[in-house]
C-alpha cells in the first residue's frame, strides 16, 4: 500500500496543480482578445489623437455661434470625426481629406447648377419666404421639381458608379458624404420659390471645419510620418517571420507522427499567414513614401526596397511550409476503400481492380531506388504515387451519400479510373518509415542557418525600432553619436559576415547530411537499392533546402540594405517630396477593411495589357473585322464606349439611381413633402443608397447590420445625452465632459475592433446623430425637429428600417447579382490569369527578361490578393436566400485553395528558372515537356475549358485531356536521347546529388509536377461545380484492357 500511494497521488497532484493553474490564469473570451492584442502605446496614442480631434469638433459644435454658422446640418462635424479620423500620418490624412472634400465640393457644384436651372423654370419667385413658410409645401412646382429630380438621378448614377467601379478605398467616405449632401440639398431646395444657394453650405462648412481639425491634430498631436508608419507596418511583417523561423527550429527532435508536431506545424502556417496578411497594409503604406516630409538620417525612399524583400521572404516561408504538406501526404495512406453502395461505378471499379496488381497505399513523389542499377541512376523519375492526391480528390468527391446520389450524379470517374490504372501500372514498392529520419537530418543540417536567419530578422526588427531615435538629441556630443554609430555598424557587419559564411557552409557541407543515406546505393555496382529510402525523401528535403537558401539570401539582402543605409546616411537632414506631393494610383488605393462591390471580371493591381505575352495572341471582335479606315475606327470606339454602359457597374449604378428617385418621391410631391421634411426623409434616402450593393448577399447583410447597429447606436447615444443633460434643455459643459470620457474608448473600438466596417460606421454615425440632433434642437429652432434623446433614436431607427427595407426589396429586381455567381466568375478570371502567368513563365525560361519577370510576379501577387479578398466577401453568402438548395461552399473553397497553391508553385518555378544555368534550364524544359507543343496545347486547352466552364456555368466534357500527369510521366520517366539531353548527367552519382544546380533542377521538376497535378485537380474540382456532359459508355473497359496488357508486358504507357 505504501508503494501504491505515491503512484495514485501523483496524478491527483498533477490534476490539482493543473486545476490551480487554470484558475490562476485568466483568459479573455475570443471575441475580446483584440483588446489586449492592440494595447500598445503606438496604437493607444493613435486612438488618443483621433479622440482629441473629435472632442475639438464637439467643442465647436456646442458653441452656439459656431453651430448657427454651420447651419441645420451642423451634426455633420461629429459624424465625419468618426468616418474620417486622423489615424494616419499627416500626408495620408491630407490626401484622404482632399479626396473627400473634392467629391463633396463637386456634388455641391452640381446641386447649385441644378438649383439654378430649376429656378429658370419657376413661374413664381419670392425671396421673402422663410424656411418655416417654405416647408409647408405650398410653393412646390412641377417643372422645377422635375429638373431637380433629373439632377438627383444623374448625380446618384455617377456617385454610385464611382463607388462600384473604384471598389474599396477612400472613395467610400467621399460618396457617402456626397450622397448626404445631394439628398439634403435637393430635397430641401424644392420647397423654396427662389434659388437657395446657401443650402450647400450646410454640408461644406462642417466638413471643412472637420478637415482643418483633422489636419492640425495629425500634424501637432503625436505626429507620425509616412516613414514611421511604414516602418511600423514593416515590423508587423518581420514579427511573424521571426516566429516562423523560431517554430521551425523547435521542430527538431519531435516525432513527425506526434500531435505536438502537428500542432507546431499548424502554428508555423499561422505565422506565415500572418506575415502574408501584413504585407498588404505594408504595400499601401509604401505608396506615399516619396511624398513624406521628415527630419531624419534616412530618406523615405531608402526604405522602398524593403516591401519586395519581405514579400519574397513570405513566399519562401510558404515554400518551406510545403515540406510538411509533402511528408504529411506521404506518411499515411490516402487511398480510400471502395464504396459499399451498389451501382455501375462499383462494378466498373471492380472490373479494373480484378485485372490490376495490388500496390502499396503509400504515396510518393519520386521513384524508389530499385535494385537495378539503371533505375538507381535515373537522373529524375517522378513516381506516379504522388498523383494519388488527385485520386483521393476524385474518389472522395465522386462518391456522395445515398441522399445526394438521388439528385446529383458522380463526376470525374474517367479521371479517377485513368489515374488508378496508371498508378497500378508504373508504381513500385516503397516504405515511408524513413520520413522521421529524413526530417531529423534535414532540421539538424538547417538549424544553424535557421538560427542566423532568426538573428538577422530580429536585428532588422530592432534596428527599425531605433532607426529614427536620436534625431533631436542635440545635447549629445558628436563623439558619442559616432561611437554608437560605429558600434551599430560593426554589429551589423559581423552578423552579415556570419550569415554569409553559414550560407556558403550550408551549400558545401551542411545540406549534404540528407544525401548520406543514398551514397551506398549510388556506389558503383551496388545492389542494395531495395533497402534504401525512396528518392522522394531527398527531393522533399531539396525543396525545403532550396526555399531556405532563397530565404537566407533575402535576409542577407536586407542586412546589406541596412548596412548601406548606415554607411551612406551619417547625419540627419530634412527630406522633402522630390517629385510631386502624391504619387497617386487608384489601383493602390485599397482599403482592406472594405471588400464590397469588387469587379469579378478584373484583378486589381494589373495593367490592362499585363497578360499579353505572345505578341500576336490577342483578343478579337468575333462580330467584326478590324477597322480599315478612320470612320470605322471612330465607330468602333463609340461602340465600345456605349457597350460599357451595359457593364455590371453601370447597371448597378442605374438601378441604384432609380431607387434614389423612388425614395425621393415623397419629398418631391406637394402633398407628402411636408410630411417627408418633418420626418427627415433624407435619412431613409441616404440609407437606401448606401445599403444597396451589387450583390444581394451584401445588401441583406447591410440590412441586418445597419438595423442592429442603429439600435445599439441609438441606445448608446440616448444614454450619453441623458447622462450629460438630466433635463431636456441640454448642458453643453456636461455634454463635452461626457464625450471627453467616451471618445477614447469609442475610437479604440472604432479603429481596432474586429467587426464589419458597415457595422462600425453606422454604430457611431447613429450615436453622433442622436447626440447632435438632441443638442441642435436646443440652439436651432428648426421646423420638423426630430426631438431629443430617445425620440431622435426612434425616428432614426424607423427611417433606417424604411431605407434598408427598400434597398433589400429592390435588390431582388433585375439586374440582380449574387455573391455565388460572383465567386464563380471571379474564379474563372483568376484561372485565366494563372494560365497567362504560366505561359509567361515558360516564355521567360527560354527568353529571360527582368522587366517581364517583375510583371509576372506582380500579376501573381494581384491574383493572390484578389483570392484572399474574395474569401472575406463570400462570408455574406449566408445572407443569400435560395429555395433551390444550399450553395456548395466547400467546392468553391477547394478551387480557391487549388488556385492559391498553383500561384505559389508558379512563383517557385519562376524563381528556379531565374537561378538555374541555361543548360540546366533547357534540360528541365525538355524533361517536363514544357517545350512540347502537343503537351502545352493540352495544358492550355484544359485551363481554357476550366475558365469557360466557370464563367458560363456550362458542364465540362466527361473526357478531357486530363489527367495531364500521365503524359508528363511518359516523358519525364523515360529515357532521353543523348543529343537532346543537354548537360544533364545520365547517371546519378554522389557528386551529382551534391551539385546545387541539380538541387534546383530537382526542385524545378517537383514544382513542375505540382503545377501539372494542380491543373488536373482544378479540372476535377471544376467538374464538381458545373458537372459533366458528352459521356461515352464502355470506354473504361478498353482503358483497363490496355493498361493491364501494358503492365503484363512491362511496357510504359
Amino acid at each position: 500500500m505504501q508503494q501504491e500511494t505515491p503512484s495514485q497521488g501523483q496524478p491527483q497532484d498533477a490534476a490539482a496543480a493543473k486545476s490551480n493553474e487554470e484558475k490562476a490564469t485568466f483568459s479573455l473570451p475570443k471575441s475580446l482578445q483584440w483588446i489586449p492584442a492592440n494595447w500598445t502605446w503606438p496604437k493607444i496614442r493613435t486612438a488618443i489623437r483621433c479622440a482629441l480631434a473629435a472632442w475639438l469638433s464637439a467643442i465647436l459644435f456646442v458653441i452656439p455661434a459656431v453651430e448657427r454658422h454651420m447651419g441645420q446640418a451642423s451634426y455633420i462635424i461629429l459624424i465625419t470625426a468618426f468616418h474620417s479620423p486622423p489615424s494616419d500620418p499627416f500626408i495620408a490624412v491630407l490626401e484622404r481629406e482632399v479626396i473627400i472634400c473634392s467629391i463633396v465640393a463637386a456634388t455641391s457644384a452640381w446641386c447649385l447648377l441644378g438649383i439654378f436651372l430649376a429656378n429658370l423654370t419657376r413661374t413664381h419667385i419670392d425671396y421673402t419666404i422663410t424656411l418655416a413658410q417654405a416647408v409647408t409645401g405650398r410653393y412646390i412646382e412641377a417643372r422645377p421639381t422635375l429638373v431637380l429630380a433629373a439632377f438627383v438621378f444623374v448625380w446618384s448614377l455617377a456617385l454610385l458608379y464611382i463607388r462600384a467601379r473604384k471598389g474599396p478605398g477612400p472613395y467610400f467616405m467621399g460618396t457617402l458624404l456626397s450622397c448626404i449632401c445631394l439628398d439634403i440639398t435637393i430635397t430641401t431646395a424644392v420647397f423654396f420659390p427662389f434659388p437657395h444657394y446657401a443650402l450647400c453650405k450646410n454640408i461644406l462648412i462642417p466638413l471643412g471645419l472637420h478637415s482643418c481639425i483633422a489636419l492640425l491634430v495629425s500634424l501637432f498631436v503625436f505626429p507620425q510620418t509616412i516613414s514611421a508608419h511604414f516602418t511600423s507596418r514593416l515590423q508587423g511583417v518581420l514579427g511573424p517571420l521571426i516566429k516562423h523561423v523560431e517554430l521551425h527550429r523547435m521542430l527538431k527532435g519531435i516525432s513527425v507522427n506526434s500531435e505536438g508536431f502537428a500542432h507546431r506545424v499548424e502554428d508555423i502556417r499561422k505565422s506565415t499567414a500572418a506575415a502574408e496578411t501584413a504585407i498588404v497594409p505594408l504595400a499601401v503604406a509604401s505608396r506615399l513614401l516619396p511624398s513624406d516630409l521628415i527630419y531624419s538620417r534616412f530618406s523615405p525612399m531608402d526604405f522602398k526596397a524593403f516591401p519586395d524583400i519581405v514579400h519574397r521572404m513570405a513566399v519562401r516561408a510558404n515554400g518551406m511550409d510545403a515540406y510538411f504538406s509533402l511528408i504529411r501526404t506521404t506518411s499515411k495512406s490516402i487511398l480510400e476503400p471502395a464504396s459499399t453502395h451498389p451501382g455501375a461505378h462499383d462494378n466498373a471499379e471492380a472490373e479494373l481492380q480484378e485485372d490490376m496488381p495490388s500496390t502499396s497505399t503509400a504515396s510518393t513523389t519520386t521513384s524508389t531506388l530499385r535494385p537495378r542499377s539503371h533505375q538507381a541512376s535515373r537522373v529524375f523519375n517522378l513516381s506516379s504515387r504522388k498523383s494519388r492526391r488527385l485520386v483521393m480528390l476524385t474518389r472522395s468527391k465522386s462518391r456522395p451519400s445515398r441522399a445526394a446520389r438521388k439528385t446529383e450524379g458522380t463526376v470525374g470517374m474517367y479521371d479517377d479510373r485513368h489515374y488508378t490504372s496508371h498508378e497500378n501500372t508504373i508504381s513500385g514498392d516503397s516504405t515511408d518509415g524513413y520520413t522521421q529520419e529524413a526530417t531529423h537530418l534535414l532540421l539538424v543540417g538547417c538549424d544553424t542557418l535557421l538560427e542566423l536567419n532568426q538573428q538577422a530578422l530580429q536585428t532588422a526588427l530592432d534596428w527599425l525600432s531605433t532607426a529614427r531615435k536620436g534625431r533631436f538629441a542635440f545635447w549629445r556630443s558628436t563623439k558619442q553619436k559616432n561611437d554608437d554609430w560605429r558600434a551599430t555598424l560593426d554589429r551589423l557587419k559581423r552578423l552579415r559576415a556570419r550569415l554569409e559564411v553559414e550560407i556558403a557552409e550550408f551549400r558545401k557541407t551542411s545540406r549534404m547530411s540528407v544525401v548520406d543515406p543514398y551514397k551506398e546505393a549510388l556506389a558503383a555496382g551496388s545492389q542494395k537499392g531495395s533497402d534504401q529510402p525512396s528518392h522522394r525523401h531527398l527531393f522533399h528535403c531539396y525543396v525545403y533546402q532550396y526555399q531556405l537558401l532563397r530565404f537566407s539570401n533575402q535576409s542577407a539582402r536586407m542586412l546589406d540594405m541596412i548596412i548601406s543605409m548606415e554607411q551612406g546616411r551619417s547625419a540627419p537632414r530634412i527630406w522633402t517630396p522630390v517629385k510631386r506631393l502624391f504619387v497617386w494610383n487608384s489601383r493602390n488605393l485599397l482599403d482592406t477593411d472594405n471588400v464590397d462591390d469588387e469587379n469579378p471580371d478584373t484583378v486589381e493591381g494589373l495593367e490592362p495589357n499585363d497578360m499579353e505575352v505572345l505578341g500576336t495572341a490577342k483578343r478579337r471582335d468575333p462580330d467584326a473585322l478590324p477597322p480599315t479606315n478612320q470612320f470605322e475606327w471612330v465607330m468602333s470606339k463609340a461602340y465600345s464606349f456605349l457597350k460599357s454602359f451595359g457593364s455590371g457597374d453601370a447597371l448597378f449604378a442605374l438601378k441604384a439611381a432609380i431607387l434614389t428617385i423612388l425614395m425621393c418621391l415623397p419629398a418631391f410631391l406637394k402633398e407628402t413633402a411636408p410630411f417627408a421634411y418633418r420626418n427627415r426623409s433624407e435619412w431613409a434616402i441616404a440609407m437606401s443608397q448606401l445599403t444597396l450593393a451589387r450583390f444581394r448577399g451584401d445588401t441583406t447583410f447591410g440590412f441586418t447590420s445597419r438595423v442592429l447597429s442603429t439600435i445599439g447606436g441609438g441606445l448608446i447615444g440616448t444614454c450619453i445625452w441623458y447622462i450629460s443633460s438630466p433635463t431636456d434643455e441640454g448642458n453643453p459643459y456636461g455634454l463635452v465632459a461626457v464625450l471627453a470620457v467616451c471618445f477614447p474608448f469609442f475610437f479604440y473600438f472604432r479603429l481596432y475592433a474586429p467587426v464589419a466596417s458597415v457595422t462600425n460606421t453606422v454604430l457611431f454615425l447613429t450615436i453622433m446623430m442622436v447626440v447632435g440632433y438632441s443638442y441642435q434642437d436646443r440652439v436651432l429652432a428648426l421646423p420638423g425637429s426630430p426631438g431629443r434623446g430617445i425620440t431622435v433614436a426612434w425616428h432614426r431607427l424607423v427611417l433606417v428600417i424604411c431605407g434598408v427595407t427598400a434597398a433589400f426589396l429592390f435588390s431582388f429586381l433585375p439586374p440582380a447579382m449574387t455573391i455565388r455567381s460572383y465567386q464563380r466568375r471571379l474564379l474563372a478570371t483568376t484561372s485565366s490569369e494563372l494560365g497567362a502567368a504560366y505561359c509567361s513563365i515558360i516564355s521567360l525560361a527560354s527568353t529571360p527578361s527582368e522587366k517581364r519577370s517583375k510583371e509576372v510576379i506582380a500579376s501573381l501577387i494581384a491574383v493572390r490578393s484578389k483570392l484572399n479578398r474574395s474569401a472575406v466577401l463570400k462570408q455574406n453568402t449566408l445572407y443569400e436566400f435560395s429555395l433551390r438548395g444550399k450553395w456548395p461552399a466547400k467546392r468553391y473553397a477547394k478551387i480557391m485553395d487549388l488556385q492559391l497553391a498553383l500561384s505559389y508553385s508558379l512563383s517557385y518555378l519562376l524563381s528556379v528558372f531565374e537561378q538555374m544555368d541555361k543548360a540546366w534550364t533547357q534540360s528541365l524544359l525538355a524533361r517536363t515537356r514544357f517545350l512540347d507543343p502537343s503537351f502545352q496545347g493540352d495544358v492550355l486547352a484544359v485551363i481554357s475549358m476550366i475558365t469557360t466552364a466557370l464563367r458560363t456555368g456550362e458542364p465540362l466534357p466527361q473526357i478531357t485531356p486530363c489527367p495531364l500527369v500521365n503524359r508528363f510521366y511518359s516523358q519525364s520517366s523515360g529515357d532521353m536521347d543523348e543529343e537532346n539531353d543537354f548537360r544533364l548527367p545520365k547517371r546519378v552519382t554522389t557528386e551529382t546529388l551534391q551539385d546545387e544546380q541539380y538541387l534546383m533542377f530537382s526542385v524545378g521538376m517537383s514544382t513542375a509536377f505540382d503545377i501539372i497535378r494542380g491543373v488536373d485537380e482544378l479540372m476535377v474540382a471544376a467538374k464538381e461545380i458545373v458537372g459533366e456532359q458528352y459521356p461515352i459508355s464502355g470506354l473504361h473497359k478498353r482503358m483497363a484492357a490496355v493498361k493491364v496488357s501494358a503492365w503484363r508486358t512491362g511496357d510504359n504507357v
